[in-house]
């Protein structure tokens, strides 16, 4: 699977992907975030919904000038994730973050 951009080369990027688990009562969520800078979100977006069969959304926000696109995912994925991009050779397992799990 290839998910870079058409004009990135294949070259250790120093970007780091956040992986945030969220709970609410009985109702789990897992955030990634920093993964725009690495590869096509849609593209990923989509294999990660065949993967995990899990319902998911794209977040655009801004923070003061600055906007991020996070993917939520409903339910515990967060070690599914880590592996599905350790895999897919889109990041070390150094510049993966998780939080809350």
């Amino acid at each position: 699977m290839n998910f870079m951009d058409s004009n990135e080369e294949l070259t250790v990027n120093l970007h780091e992907v956040h992986i945030h688990v969220q709970r609410k009562g009985r109702k789990v969520i897992t955030i990634v975030s920093g993964l725009e800078r690495i590869c096509d979100i849609n593209i990923a977006c989509k294999n990660l919904k065949k993967k995990l069969c899990c319902g998911v959304t794209i977040r655009n926000t801004s923070i003061t000038n600055n906007t991020s696109t996070m993917i939520e995912l409903m339910g515990d994925h967060s070690l599914q994730i880590q592996s599905f991009l350790l895999d897919s050779k889109l990041v070390t397992q150094s510049q993966i973050k998780l939080h809350g799990v």
